[in-house]
């Protein structure tokens, strides 16, 4: 290139040289997206930024300003790649944009469609970057609807031509829109929000059908990783039958493994970074643990290299290698299999990552993300210190992040962002509800957190999933808070908010897991109010969904789980008509109930404990019934039968809970 530039410039053909230079440059470009050490990607960056201001040079000598513009916003993008100050990056991408919306006018002016598309896709990639930069809400705001108003201006000028490359340009453009307004502006239930990312899922469809016989990788990596990320964000979102969430989750995993051998196959290692990060953040979302578990270390290790490339340069690519890192600590510090040391190891990693993080952000959507990380680091490790810990100092920096959370996300609308600052405040207290020991104490925190976790549920948007899960966390926070105050009205809350879960998952015909918990939760709650019919009739609604949840379990480890549930939850019902029974004093009708249920328990390994407790209320019955016939010597023996059961229990429950607490070295 540099020598066929040399020969254009030597007779005087400087459009040609000008050519030349802006291909070198994409070239160069293309060459950074394959670059595997800190060198190759700084050095073909730095050429990239020469041939553009070369080319930008040559367009000025022959008085074409059009094209030495484009080449200048070219060069001023390229530069952002190795920006290392966020000041200087905002000034080089503000400059960008501001000369890519200047030429977007004067190609409209003359109805220049293709180039028109050129210079939006190129203005959204400047506004991309800018939004790593932008910490005040308004500032992100402005962006945010100025690459609304692009893209969609840009759409409407694609029907006038017919080029695969700028619609899977467009396409990309427009996936990243929605990445970021599902951090800043999506609320649980809005319609809008909902039917924009409906028009664009069929934008994908058509794309999809457009490029069956394209054979360019690089423009079937970009479709398959934009639709494919879609169609697991709009299919665990907004899909509400069972057959077609299935589908467009199950087709999205497959699009974006596409999209990474594709990516491999063309040494296109920044999309590659996108397309592993948003592979396994579905399949978190999604809840394919096991898939997640196959992937996750081979991901993680595979991107610590480009970690080391990219460290230093403020870019969305670098961001997202750190990201992997951050949801690989985020989710193994949490699991109980580990031992207690590791995932203290995990926690510990997290909050370093974290903190560097927080260092080198100005984004603000991200600096509310990870506080909200932080504070669940820190949480781990108020829960699973020991005496040579420091808990106190966890317990401080835990409300110092989660307050962090709280204040970079209040200005946003909505979106995962807006949650990240309540959750942290439900988190924060709700481990001191835990851990506490005073009543007063914990009954405060626990308010706290009931508010919290209110205001919460509409922006828990990440799937269908999680907003259940945070409907129901906030039912068991008011059951908590029954119990503690010994008041009815938290259990009624309790008890409308789990009706609530149940009638939305019932009506849809799936989530029979959710719907089942609740019925538990339900029946929990009917005992404490002393309605033990109505408890035990919940308990079979639970044992009915329980029995239908397991037709949508694959992981057999859950499977198993749901299994031994079933069990005990029909011997709930037992315990509860067994307890109707004795305030009737039908005697032995409870205690036939209770020989069912303990039967039943004995043989459920993370039950069995329990077995000898109500087996101790069999004989009680027994001696009950006795007592009132006059048969006072055999009543006696029952009596001590059920004494020495209750004595047994005891011991059991003891030797269980020193299990527990011996579990932190034993793992």
């Amino acid at each position: 290139y540099e020598q066929t530039a040399k020969l254009f410039l030597d007779k005087h053909l400087f459009e040609d040289a000008a050519k030349v230079y802006t291909k070198f440059g994409e070239i160069c470009l293309r060459v950074v997206r394959a670059s595997q050490t800190k060198e190759d990607y700084l050095n073909w960056n730095t050429q990239s930024i020469k041939a553009y201001s070369k080319a930008e040079n040559l367009y000025i000598q022959i008085n074409d300003n059009l094209l030495s513009m484009e080449c200048k916003a070219k060069a001023l993008n390229a530069m952002v790649n190795i920006i290392t100050s966020i000041e200087k990056g905002k000034e080089t991408l503000k400059e960008s944009i501001n000369l890519c919306l200047e030429l977007i006018k004067i190609y409209s002016n003359k109805n220049d469609n293709k180039n028109l598309i050129k210079l939006t896709v190129l203005a959204y990639e400047s506004i991309r970057f800018f939004f790593i930069f932008c910490k005040e809400p308004s500032e992100f705001e402005y962006y945010l609807k100025l690459s609304r108003n692009l893209i969609e201006q840009a759409w409407v000028s694609l029907k006038e031509i017919n080029d695969i490359k700028l619609r899977a340009d467009l396409l990309d453009a427009e996936n990243w829109f929605f990445l970021i307004t599902r951090y800043t502006e999506l609320i649980y239930g809005d319609k809008k929000q909902e039917e924009l990312r409906k028009r664009f899922f069929t934008k994908c469809e058509e794309t999809l059908s457009l490029v069956k016989d394209c054979d360019d990788f690089s423009i079937l990596g970009q479709v398959y990783l934009a639709a494919g990320t879609h169609y697991c964000m709009y299919g665990t979102i907004f899909a509400k039958e069972k057959k077609k969430r299935m589908t467009l989750i199950e087709e999205g995993f497959t699009l974006l493994e596409k999209a990474i051998f594709l990516f491999r196959a063309t040494k296109d290692y920044i999309n590659l970074v996108f397309a592993i990060y948003s592979l396994d953040y579905s399949a978190v979302i999604f809840g394919r643990f096991e898939y997640y578990q196959k992937r996750i270390f081979s991901d993680v290790h595979e991107l610590e290299k480009f970690n080391k490339v990219y460290d230093g340069f403020h870019t969305v690519h670098g961001l997202y290698v750190s990201r992997l890192s951050f949801v690989y600590y985020l989710n193994f510090a949490s699991k109980s299999f580990f031992k207690v040391d590791t995932r203290k190891s995990f926690a510990k990693a997290g909050i370093n990552l974290g903190k560097k993080g927080l260092e080198n952000l100005a984004f603000g959507t991200l600096l509310a993300l990870d506080s909200q990380s932080l504070t669940w680091f820190y949480s781990q490790l108020v829960v699973l210190a020991d005496e040579d810990d420091p808990q106190q100092e966890y317990i401080q920096k835990m409300f110092y992040y989660a307050d962090q959370a709280k204040n970079y996300s209040k200005e946003y609308n909505g979106g995962t962002v807006k949650s990240a600052g309540f959750d942290s405040i439900y988190r924060a207290n709700k481990i001191m509800v835990d851990i506490v020991k005073k009543k007063e104490t914990k009954i405060k925190h626990l308010k706290i957190a009931i508010e919290a976790a209110t205001s919460n549920i509409k922006y828990a948007i990440e799937s269908y999933n999680i907003f259940l899960a945070a409907q129901m966390r906030l039912g068991l926070l008011h059951e908590e808070l029954g119990i503690l105050t010994t008041e009815k009205k938290p259990l009624t809350e309790a008890r409308e908010l789990f009706l609530r879960v149940i009638k939305e998952t019932s009506e849809k015909g799936y989530y029979y897991h959710y719907t089942a918990a609740c019925y538990e939760y339900i029946a929990r709650l009917e005992d404490r109010l002393g309605n033990h019919i109505a408890s035990a009739d919940y308990y079979a609604k639970a044992e009915k969904a329980h029995n239908k949840s397991l037709v949508e379990i694959e992981f057999k480890p859950l499977k198993d789980r749901v299994n031994e549930k079933i069990k005990y939850v029909k011997a709930w019902n037992l315990i509860e008509k067994a307890k109707s029974f004795h305030k009737r004093e039908q005697h032995l009708n409870a205690k036939e109930c209770y020989r069912e249920a303990s039967e039943i328990i004995a043989n459920l390994t993370s039950f069995n404990y329990e077995a000898n407790y109500y087996g101790a209320w069999m004989f009680l019955e027994e001696a009950e019934d006795l007592s009132k016939q006059e048969k006072y010597n055999e009543a006696i023996s029952s009596y001590e039968k059920s004494k020495d059961l209750f004595d047994t229990a005891k011991i059991m429950i003891r030797f269980i809970r020193k299990n527990v607490r011996r579990s932190k070295e034993l793992k």
